[in-house]
Parts: C-alpha cells; structure tokens; sequence
C-alpha cells in the first residue's frame, strides 16, 4: 500500500527527522486541544479539536517542507503553505478518502485523536490552581 509512497524515498536520517517532526507537531496539537478545550463545555470542544486540526493541516507542510530543504539538496526556498484548509477537505483526510499513503493515515489518525481528547479528556476542577 505504502510502496510509492515519497517516505521512503528520504534517507534514514531523513526518514527519523521526519518521523521526530510529525511526532513532534502532533504531540503539541494534541496538548494545544487538551489545554484548549478542558474548560469549556463538550459541543464547543469539538469545534476547538477541528480548529486545531484546521491549524495543523494549515502548518505541517511548511514545517515538513522546511525538513525536506535540509535532507534534499538543491529544494527553492518557498512557502508551501496553502489556504485554510475546508471543511470538505478535514472530512476527506478523517474519512480516509484521500489516496492511500503514509501521510494522509498519520493526518487522520491524529485528527481523531484530537477529537477524542476533546470529547474525553478530564476537565481541570473548578478552582484548581496549575497549569
């Protein structure tokens, strides 16, 4: 499934850095959701983990892209970044309708997470001092 994939075409320090990276940006969306979303009732969270996802999908090409400059000689300087992604286009990568590969699976797995951690992460208790 994953043979053609542009993953496997990086070498293996190019492969660790981007799997450090992803790992990296899907741990602070899945924390940025958690501390955005515990004080607020559950249908306002749901919108918050798919704005946080909408950032994500936003950002990580840029950040990804930003990699790839350093791993592959010759690569333009450049903004990769598109337009804020659609409802439509969130939906496709959740729903697995985009094409098969590597980064649309890890795209939506972390964009259900975020949905999770925003349904059933543990709110702080009222007049609980931290972070």
């Amino acid at each position: 499934m994953y043979a053609d994939d542009t993953f496997f075409h990086l070498s293996f320090v190019g492969r660790v850095g981007l799997v450090a990276i992803s790992g990296a940006m899907g741990a602070l969306a899945m924390w940025g959701t958690w501390r955005l979303t515990r004080n607020i009732r559950w249908p306002a969270r749901i919108l918050a983990a798919l704005g946080m996802f909408c950032v994500f999908e936003w950002l990580a090409p840029q950040v990804h892209y930003l990699w790839y400059r350093q791993v592959i000689d010759g690569l333009p300087s450049q903004w990769v970044i598109g337009p804020w992604p659609d409802p439509s286009a969130v939906w496709r990568v959740m729903g697995l309708q985009e094409p098969a590969s590597l980064s649309v699976h890890g795209r939506a797995t972390l964009g259900w997470s975020l949905l999770l951690i925003a349904i059933f992460g543990k709110p702080r208790a009222p007049g609980v001092q931290g972070m």
